[in-house]
């Protein structure tokens, strides 16, 4: 769709897709789709262009969230192995063999990976399945994991500089989005101003479009040293939520908006009720 809401095409067949992610180029498009008969996903790569699917990742392994290298180049996701939830690098062309980044019992939900490739966003589930908390994981030194703090900021997106976050936070009774420094310390600013969840940013960071309860809105941000400078918060168009998280996302100069929408049911057929059928057999 545009930014006005209006329909700009459709990509790919009819499917069952969650978790899309468009590449840094806006070329390719990353997505999660189930496999046959069984209660597993697996991701593919749909070309933007020509609207054709390229499987990515193959096996009896549930694989879904899947992020972009800055380049690219490469994929991580998320996927059950032996029992065990493990975030896996893979190359985005099916190319070489997976990689093993980092393996334990905690659920993982990949959110972003900086622009300088050096760190992971992702959102750790605790045993329990109800405490979320946002971790880091490096890709340098000595790849040792962190919490992103304070808790309570879910789902962060790096800024495309990768000085500043982008989160959701229920600090105020209410989900709203916040920009702060990464890795900190500093303070916070509001995004949002009645309710907003799943940002993404445009590719010159001077730009948040987020959910609101029944929206899409826009925020222009300007990033300065130490602070943030919020400028027009406007609504662009109605926005239905249609269940899953990441099931929108935008292009690089934002001004398109890839969305997972429901194939309007055909008719359904009229249906005739026979009654008293055992007197018609005597006839």
């Amino acid at each position: 769709m545009d930014r006005e809401g209006q329909p700009i095409g459709t990509l790919g067949s009819p499917g069952d897709y969650d978790d899309v992610r468009l590449s840094p180029d806006g070329h390719r498009l990353l997505v999660s789709l189930p496999q046959a008969n069984t209660l597993n996903r697996d991701l593919w790569i749909v070309d933007v262009e020509r609207g054709v699917r390229t499987r990515l990742t193959f096996g009896d392994a549930r694989a879904w969230g899947g992020i972009w290298s800055p380049d690219g180049n490469q994929v991580v996701f998320s996927a059950t192995r032996g029992g065990h939830i493990a975030l896996i690098q893979k190359a985005s062309n099916g190319s070489g063999e997976e990689q093993v980044l980092l393996e334990d019992e905690f659920e993982k939900e990949l959110t972003d990976w900086s622009s300088d490739g050096r760190f992971i966003l992702y959102q750790r589930r605790g045993r329990t399945g109800s405490d979320i908390s946002p971790w880091v994981l490096p890709l340098v030194g000595d790849r040792k994991t962190f919490p992103l703090s304070p808790e309570g900021r879910f789902f962060p997106q790096f800024s495309p500089d990768g000085h500043w976050v982008a989160y959701n936070s229920t600090e105020s009774g209410r989900g709203e989005v916040y920009v702060a420094p990464f890795p900190g310390p500093g303070g916070r600013w509001l995004i949002s101003s009645a309710g907003g969840t799943d940002q993404r940013w445009r590719a010159d960071g001077k730009e948040i479009l987020y959910r609101g309860a029944d929206a899409l809105w826009s925020a222009a941000v300007t990033l300065e040293h130490d602070r943030v400078d919020v400028g027009q918060v406007k609504r662009l168009y109605n926005f239905r939520k249609l269940g899953s998280r990441l099931t929108f996302d935008v292009s690089p100069d934002a001004q398109r908006i890839l969305a997972i929408t429901e194939k309007a049911e055909a008719a359904a057929e009229p249906l005739t009720l026979v009654v008293n059928w055992p007197a018609l057999l005597k006839k």
